[in-house]
């Protein structure tokens, strides 16, 4: 179900930047992952640790900037 859910929201990134409208920028090497379920079970896993462990966005922003992957944030 949450795997489902990973998956829809993706692809609702995919339609909304076709249009110019998508607030979350992908970088162009994980564009084309956006439609694999494999991207978006790792996707899920991530957001479920970081659930876990209580990290909101900001946190997770702040770890992709100390450790210099834009890719993560």
């Amino acid at each position: 179900e949450q795997d489902v859910a990973v998956r829809d929201l993706l692809a609702g990134q995919i339609e909304l930047a076709r249009h110019g409208r998508a607030r979350v920028h992908w970088p162009d090497e994980l564009r084309a992952c956006l439609t694999t379920r494999g991207f978006a079970d790792e996707v899920r896993a991530v957001l479920a640790r970081s659930r876990e462990l209580g990290l909101g966005p900001d946190a997770l922003a702040e770890f992709a900037r100390r450790g210099g992957r834009p890719d993560w944030s």
